[in-house]
């Protein structure tokens, strides 16, 4: 039975980087200022650009939308900032290509604080109708890839999905995002967790983080109540333990087959930054406008975990 538990709990292969976490593991998350002039791309996410909905000399509140999904695999846009849109057209990107997107000129004199909608009511939508909310929201992956959240949970009729996993293993080297939210949004993950087992009907929500970070196994599982059909699951620390299909081995001991997707094993697999999104929409109105990221590594002066709005920077 022992020699089964291990097995549930890891993977063949895989490699051991040095963590580098100790640089911004107990550094709290804190919001980086706003800057002046903002640029929102319209296809920072896998899949088919958005539309934009705001012209030049528009003026935008933050949070309000301003692109709508392009098609099925895409997503809405939301304003980072309170301010006003300067233009819309092709903008010079990270990458050095030019690229389609809205830029916004922030109001210098506003607080930037949000004045969300009213959240949808996740109880009474439909499934169908969850998932446009979702879609709309702009909730994409939080894990890297930023695929639309929308599509994962487009479940095909016939499919059943058993287990809700949560990717809580942030195997990467440096970073301590998803760290810093299981320590200081505890609640938040497990209200999403549920939202999104319940709408996906699934048995049990499982939340996986790697052993090196026993003070998020300590906060989750503290905050777990015996009646929640949630359990947190410790895994070994190597890369890429949070790759999904190593993942779904390293606790159920079933293997994705080859050119398959995780709801052909029936798990469905998501982000904890993407779950807390899910909560900060169907529970406070807010969509998805900023992330937490880390700063790190041997070059930076002041390694920090921060809030940074969605779009990048214009010099």
């Amino acid at each position: 039975m022992k020699a089964f538990r291990r097995l549930r709990r890891n993977f063949e292969h895989g490699v051991h980087p040095a963590h580098h976490k100790q640089q911004t593991e107990n550094l709290p998350i804190q919001r980086v200022p706003f800057g002046r002039h903002y640029i929102m791309p319209l296809g920072q996410h896998i899949g088919v650009p958005s539309r934009a909905v705001v012209a030049a000399g528009d003026p935008v509140e933050r949070g309000q939308l301003i692109a709508e999904p392009g098609g099925f695999v895409s997503t809405a846009l939301h304003s980072p900032v309170k301010g006003v849109v300067n233009d819309v057209g092709d903008f010079r990107g990270v990458d050095g290509r030019y690229t389609p997107a809205i830029a916004i000129e922030a109001d210098p004199f506003a607080t930037q604080e949000v004045d969300p909608d009213a959240a949808p009511d996740w109880r009474s939508l439909s499934l169908e109708a969850f998932i446009k909310a979702v879609q709309m929201a702009g909730i994409v992956g939080m894990g890297g890839a930023a695929f639309p959240s929308h599509v994962k949970l487009s479940v095909p009729d016939g499919v059943k999905i058993r287990h809700l996993l949560i990717n809580g293993a942030e195997c990467e080297p440096y970073l301590t995002t998803d760290h810093r939210l299981m320590v200081e949004r505890p609640e938040a993950l497990l209200e999403g967790a549920e939202i999104l087992r319940q709408k996906l009907g699934a048995e049990e929500s499982v939340i996986g983080i790697e052993a090196n970070k026993p003070e998020a196994i300590e906060t989750i599982s503290r905050h777990l109540s015996p009646d929640q059909p949630v359990r947190v699951v410790t895994l070994k620390v190597k890369y890429p333990q949070g790759a999904e299909k190593m993942m779904i081995k390293s606790v159920f001991g079933t293997e994705v087959p080859a050119g398959r997707l995780p709801r052909d094993v029936e798990v469905n697999v998501n982000n904890v930054g993407t779950v807390v999104a899910v909560a900060d929409y169907f529970l406070r109105g807010l969509p998805l406008i900023e992330r937490v990221v880390t700063v790190a590594g041997p070059g930076v002066t002041y390694p920090a975990n921060l809030i940074v709005p969605l779009g990048w920077a214009d010099p």
